[in-house]
């Protein structure tokens, strides 16, 4: 009874192994966050070239090197 036993358990902890390992291969997806503001001056300003400054701009960047 204990080999049957073992022998299960072998096979359960392979089939776990199987699918964690399949899961780890499936390719992340990325996604589009968009984000609202407030129009407050300093916050977040469009420049006269197209980009954006102000803290609200840097504490975005910084989150997204967290995200990469």
């Amino acid at each position: 009874m204990k080999k049957k036993t073992k022998i299960l358990i072998s096979i359960a902890v392979m089939i776990f192994m199987i699918c964690a390992v399949n899961v780890s291969f499936v390719k992340a997806e990325s996604k589009v966050i968009k984000v609202g503001y407030i129009d407050y001056p300093g916050f977040i300003q469009k420049m006269d070239d197209g980009s954006y400054e102000g803290y609200g701009v840097e504490y975005l960047n910084e989150i997204a090197k967290y995200n990469n």
